[in-house]
C-alpha cells in the first residue's frame, strides 16, 4: 500500500488523526464513526461509507468525496471549503447550521434533503437532484445548476441571481419570492410558454 493511502480500511470507531491532509481513502468504511471537529485538508475519499457518521463542526477543504454514501450522516455546523462531492448520496442528514464555500456538487443525490437557507453560492450544482428537497430561501447566486431536477422542491425565497438555469423546467415550480435577474427572468417566462416582444 501507498503511503498515505488507504484502501478498504475500517474507520467505524474513530480515525487515528485529528487532521487528515492529503489522505487518499478508498472504498474505506466510516459507518457510525465518531468525526466531532475532524478536519481534511486536500484529502480523497473515493467510494467511502459514511453512513450514520458524526461529522458535526467537522471542516473540509479542497477535499474530495466521490460517489461517497452519508446515509444518515450528521452535518450540524460542518463546512465544506471548495470541496468535490461529485456524485455522492445524503439520504436524512442532519443539515443544520452547515456552511458551504464554492466546490463541485455536481451529480450529487439532494432527494428531500432540508437544506433550507444554505449558501451554495457559486458552487457546480449540474445535474444534481434536488427532487421534493427543501432549499427555502437558500443563496445560489452565480452557481451552475444546469439541469438540476427541482421536481417539487421548495425554492420560494430562493436566491437564483446569476445562475446558470440551462434545462431547468419551472412548469412545476412555485417562484414565490424568487429573486432573478433581469436575462433569468425572460428565460423562465420563455420556459412557461409565454412570447416576449
Amino acid at each position: 500500500m501507498a503511503e498515505n493511502v488507504y484502501v478498504e480500511e475500517d474507520f467505524r470507531d474513530g480515525v487515528p488523526f485529528e487532521r487528515a491532509d492529503r489522505l487518499r481513502f478508498e472504498r474505506c468504511r466510516f459507518q457510525g464513526a465518531p468525526l466531532v471537529e475532524w478536519e481534511t485538508v486536500g484529502a480523497v475519499f473515493d467510494r467511502c461509507h459514511f453512513d450514520g457518521a458524526r461529522l458535526n463542526s467537522s471542516c473540509h477543504v479542497k477535499s474530495a468525496f466521490l460517489n461517497c454514501s452519508f446515509v444518515g450522516a450528521n452535518f450540524f455546523s460542518a463546512e465544506f471549503v471548495h470541496c468535490k462531492m461529485i456524485g455522492s448520496t445524503f439520504p436524512e442528514v442532519t443539515w443544520h447550521g452547515i456552511r458551504i464555500e464554492s466546490g463541485d456538487w455536481s451529480y450529487c443525490n439532494l432527494r428531500y434533503a432540508d437544506l433550507s437557507r444554505v449558501n451554495f453560492r457559486e458552487a457546480n450544482l449540474r445535474d444534481v437532484d434536488f427532487s421534493r428537497a427543501n432549499l427555502l430561501e437558500g443563496c445560489f447566486q452565480g452557481a451552475d445548476l444546469s439541469r438540476a431536477i427541482l421536481t417539487q422542491a421548495n425554492i420560494k425565497g430562493a436566491d437564483l441571481r446569476g445562475a446558470v438555469l440551462t434545462g431547468i423546467d419551472f412548469r412545476l415550480l412555485a417562484l414565490d419570492g424568487v429573486r432573478l435577474d433581469y436575462d433569468q427572468a425572460v428565460q423562465v417566462v420563455l420556459s412557461l410558454g409565454a412570447c416576449v416582444d
